[in-house]
């Protein structure tokens, strides 16, 4: 892997949660040690893959989660920030004819939603919208890493 890591910048004032808890009105905002600093994506061709990984100032042991279809996640063991993801295109197949890595990140978008909205930790929640904004942001960026 020799892809360049990408600066992230992001308004973090747009992520923050807003709850209700016992009629008090909460807020949390987004810890710098969850917010991306850097991301690259990279296209694994032995594998057939395209992996994004996310750079943090801090690090963690990681655990794969399956996601939705083709999309698998490496997520820190403590914090649960998405660390990676990976998407193999040519592992889901609409008959005979095989995504393409835009529909493929259109899967990735959906997995990360999924992943934000089934966690119970609201950093985790956080560092999920961060990473959703970043993909959102780089799309095009990511579409031609795999070309």
């Amino acid at each position: 892997m020799t892809a360049e890591w990408n600066r992230v910048v992001l308004d973090e004032s747009r992520l923050v949660l807003h709850e209700r808890i016992r009629g008090v009105e909460v807020s949390l905002a987004i810890s710098p040690y969850d917010l991306p600093r850097a991301f690259r994506g990279v296209y694994l061709e032995d594998r057939g893959v395209l992996r994004v990984e996310f750079r943090y100032a801090d690090e963690e042991p990681c655990e794969r989660v399956n996601g939705h279809d083709c999309v698998s996640f490496e997520v820190g063991k403590h914090s649960r920030k998405l660390y990676a993801i990976e998407v193999e295109p040519s592992r889901h197949k609409v008959g005979v004819v095989k995504l393409t890595v835009a529909q493929a990140l259109d899967h990735v978008d959906a997995a990360v939603r999924r992943l934000r909205d089934t966690c119970r930790q609201p950093n985790a929640r956080l560092n999920y919208e961060a990473v959703d904004e970043v993909l959102r942001e780089n799309r095009e960026h990511l579409v031609l890493t795999a070309a």
